[in-house]
């Protein structure tokens, strides 16, 4: 059985993480919960798979392995050179133009956000934040450029020392890509089903800021963190700006 270059969400589960992916595996369980996931397509491991064959056939690539870890940077600046230039495959370019045309006919008015979700991304032990490369913003028309640069940043330095560092195969590196109808946000964060910081799963952590989600994972501002109890009945916020957040209370 010939594995699948796309796959699409919301739609069955579950999907292997070998496939999609920790992001995806995630966007996929989501879905099928019936959660308001925004609509998209993940680029598998498989799309990816040829591309990964030809780095590792290189000589910058066997440089970089052969190395020690001190001397990557620049070796892996070379390897990312490389694989910039690779050509898409009969299968690929199929795929990608199958990616465009699942979120309708042409509309200038369509962004997409276009995300890395490798295996090893959003374990327990390792979460890869902030280390591939997220475009946000993006036409259907630069969906190319867009997951070419997903893909190179898989061969960077700073993925490859987080990897060495924890233990991951640095020598077999694999990659699927996300691509999903970006929302127009006004304000955006991220939301912690408990509190990261007591591990008390009676709380729920929201850290929310104006605009795209990317200035709080980025580290770029401080952002607000309401904090509410796991029953939905939020505390009181130091912020007021962000009580339209929490209006709805939780049916259950």
């Amino acid at each position: 059985m010939i594995p699948a270059l796309l796959v699409s969400f919301p739609g069955p589960y579950p999907a292997s993480r070998h496939a999609v992916g920790g992001k995806g595996a995630s966007l996929l369980r989501m879905g099928a919960a019936g959660l308001p996931v925004p609509p998209g397509v993940i680029l598998t491991t498989a799309f990816f798979e040829p591309w990964f064959v030809a780095v590792q056939a290189s000589s910058a690539w066997t440089q970089l392995i052969q190395a020690s870890p001190a001397a990557w940077g620049p070796l892996c600046t070379a390897v990312k050179a490389y694989a910039q230039t690779l050509v898409l495959t009969t299968q690929q370019h199929d795929a990608l133009g199958a990616a465009r045309q699942a979120f309708g006919s042409p509309d200038h008015t369509v962004r997409l956000a276009v995300r890395s979700s490798a295996p090893e991304e959003d374990l327990a032990t390792a979460s890869f934040a902030g280390g591939y490369e997220t475009r946000l913003g993006v036409r259907p028309e630069q969906l190319d450029e867009a997951v070419r640069a997903c893909f190179a940043s898989s061969l960077d330095v700073r993925v490859l020392l987080y990897k060495h560092e924890r233990g991951f195969d640095v020598g077999a590196p694999r990659l699927a890509v996300i691509v999903q109808r970006q929302l127009d946000s006004q304000i955006a964060g991220v939301g912690f089903s408990l509190n990261p910081l007591t591990n008390d799963y009676d709380e729920v952590v929201i850290n929310a800021n104006w605009g795209l989600g990317t200035s709080v994972v980025d580290g770029q501002v401080t952002p607000t963190a309401p904090l509410g109890l796991a029953s939905c009945r939020i505390r009181p916020l130091s912020c007021v700006r962000y009580r339209a957040l929490f209006r709805r209370r939780c049916s259950t």
